[in-house]
């Protein structure tokens, strides 16, 4: 679910949801998508265009039309299932894995949205497991990787995207490890379940 002004943007297994919210006692759905190819994943809206991560169909963009709903403009065939994303500066950062089994092709792909209309992905990045969260400081992307499998460990990434062309893995800290990651004023705090 992500929220602007009145009203909320939910993703309900494999379809959309806008609802409005003007009285909290009494939200309204005035909006609902028809099914979706892919399950919804994580929602973020931004300038008038809601982008979805859709799992098997990809990361897709919708405008917000002022009829209360939504118009496809652009979409983004990840190499992978689209699980989560971050928007910063024109660019979406799609982390995109399988997410069931151990495999080697989890990818980070970074998606130009400069043109909601015609996203383009202009590089990809290959992650040693599944990430759980990303976050973006000073032009470095730590990632938690956090497999829900034996035999691979959780591990915090930073990856320098200063040049989105060219990402690098300045360092890969197994004692950093956590599950959410959260920037307060240039400061990442790292909580792993009760410890931050």
């Amino acid at each position: 679910v992500t929220v602007q002004g009145n009203y909320a943007f939910a993703g309900i297994g494999a379809r959309l949801a806008i609802v409005e919210l003007s009285d909290p006692k009494n939200p309204i759905v005035i909006y609902w998508s028809d099914i979706l190819p892919g399950i919804v994943e994580q929602l973020e809206f931004h300038d008038n265009y809601l982008y979805a991560a859709l799992g098997n169909a990809g990361f897709w963009i919708f405008e917000v039309t002022q009829a209360g709903s939504l118009s496809l403009v652009g979409q983004v065939e990840t190499t992978n299932p689209a699980r989560q994303f971050l928007l910063a500066d024109n660019l979406a950062y799609v982390v995109n894995d399988f997410g069931g089994k151990p495999r080697t092709d989890e990818v980070l792909s970074i998606v130009d949205v400069q043109n909601p209309s015609t996203p383009k992905q202009i590089s990809s990045f290959p992650l040693s497991a599944q990430a759980r969260n990303l976050v973006l400081v000073n032009g470095f992307l730590y990632i938690a990787i956090n497999p829900s499998y034996a035999g691979f460990e959780d591990t915090l990434w930073v990856v320098d995207i200063s040049d989105p062309l060219k990402p690098e893995l300045i360092t890969a800290e197994p004692e950093l490890a956590g599950r959410e990651l959260v920037v307060i004023e240039n400061q990442l705090f790292i909580a792993d379940g009760p410890h931050l």
